[in-house]
């Protein structure tokens, strides 16, 4: 029986080395990030229509109110008016910006005889307002 005492191959040694541990790592990490992304953009989704549903409410209110006013009425006058939104609204978490325009309109080249109301609501997270316009006449 032949006894060896010399250490064996080091190549057969069991365990990992450092480049295989960092690239585990690694890995794992672009896991969590995406997993974290993928749970936080449904909320920002969340917040974002919540706070576009808010602009439409402030936007179609504005119009409401200015609908129940006579044609001649002085809060109904030619030009654009910025409303403070904190006055009127709930803010939903953030800062809304409510612009009311009001214009002559005429049918065929005549007298003017509508006002074409429009309400731009910008709200926080978007570049584009809502926007909601209506017509106005002396009958109504």
């Amino acid at each position: 029986m032949k006894i060896c005492l010399k250490p064996k191959n080091r190549k057969t040694k069991a365990g990992f080395t450092f480049v295989e541990i960092l690239f585990a790592f690694l890995l794992l990490s672009i896991l969590a990030i995406v997993a974290v992304s993928a749970l936080t953009y449904p909320r920002y989704l969340a917040i974002m229509t919540a706070r576009k549903q808010a602009a439409i409410h402030m936007a179609n209110e504005v119009l409401e109110t200015a609908m129940g006013l006579a044609y001649s009425d002085r809060n109904l006058q030619v030009g654009s008016e910025t409303m403070n939104a904190e006055d009127h609204f709930d803010m939903h978490g953030g800062e809304f910006s409510v612009t009311r325009e009001i214009e002559l309109v005429a049918e065929n080249g005549g007298t003017p005889a509508h006002k074409l109301i429009t309400v731009a609501v910008a709200y926080p997270g978007s570049d584009d307002p809502v926007v909601l316009q209506t017509l106005k006449t002396e009958g109504n």
